[in-house]
């Protein structure tokens, strides 16, 4: 359109060409714009896989974990940029997701007779809760925050390989263990599952838990090595799990690591690098970014 009086473009100002021209390239941006958003909407009805991990905030000395609320906050913030750019849908669970399910209260009776009589009683029982929590969303995977995908690509190249990946985190309705011990247990760091096996897993737990009552310590992580060698769950030992922090990079060392899917930076090996704890989040980006 066009303004045909005083102070506005008149009708011969333009060249008919030109109008011809300028037709022709809103045309083609449109097309643009519209091949964009169908590639947006063909993008959204893929179901991404859910990656899911605990947190809930505790006071420092009933967690002993080395880590402050920042340090805490970063490795989320780090948890979830890296979970996402692997392809995952990413959450959060809290407290609040194990409360709603319909067995809380049973399971918090339970959970108060196991041997948990440390300074960081909370936060053990935060461990079995987590199960719990997952069985209420409906199952999935769920990693600890230190626990981040070995992604076979940068995150915003393509990758051949990058399928293949993903591949390894296939998941079916059994619990799924993708980090063991030394002697075979499964280290509950990165699982998976439906809603009713992760159920029937943290009662087990819970059960597990019950039969060590003169023990001073029984957590989740015991419960779960000792429940391996008689359950139907499927471990696999994906997870890297002890590494130098600054490693001298070579392509043998890639060759190395590269069978692993994921790693975890946990509390035991920047303890043992002699590392503070609470920098762990610009240690592992630092890590992958090298990687």
């Amino acid at each position: 359109s066009y303004v045909g009086r005083k102070g506005g473009a008149h009708k011969e100002d333009f060249d008919e060409e030109e109008i011809v021209e300028s037709v022709k390239i809103t045309g083609a941006e449109e097309q643009e714009e519209k091949e964009q958003e169908q590639e947006g909407k063909e993008d959204s009805d893929i179901v991404k896989p859910k990656m899911y991990t605990f947190f809930h905030r505790i006071y420092h000395h009933q967690r002993n974990t080395g880590m402050s609320d920042e340090g805490d906050d970063a490795m989320l913030a780090l948890w979830q940029e890296e979970w996402t750019a692997a392809g995952f849908e990413t959450h959060i669970l809290t407290l609040k997701d194990a409360y709603s399910h319909p067995r809380f209260a049973e399971f918090e009776e339970q959970l108060q007779n196991i041997p948990l009589n440390v300074p960081t009683k909370i936060y053990n029982q935060m461990c079995f809760i987590r199960h719990l929590a997952m069985a209420n969303v409906g199952g999935g995977y769920m990693s600890d925050y230190d626990v981040l995908p070995m992604t076979p690509k940068p995150m915003n190249q393509e990758d051949e390989h990058s399928d293949d990946w993903l591949s390894n985190f296939s998941m079916n309705d059994d619990i799924q263990v993708y980090s063991v011990t030394a002697r075979g247990g499964g280290i509950p760091c990165l699982m998976s599952g439906s809603g009713s096996k992760w159920e029937t897993l943290a009662f087990r737990l819970i059960d597990n838990g019950l039969n060590h009552p003169d023990e001073r310590l029984w957590t989740d992580f015991l419960a779960m090595i000792d429940l391996t060698h008689e359950s139907d769950f499927t471990v696999n030992d994906s997870v890297l799990k002890t590494f130098d922090i600054h490693p001298e990079w070579t392509k043998e060392l890639c060759d190395e690591v590269s069978v692993f899917s994921a790693i975890h930076f946990s509390h035991h090996t920047l303890k043992v690098a002699k590392v503070k704890v609470d920098r762990r989040a610009g240690i592992a980006r630092e890590w992958l970014q090298n990687w």
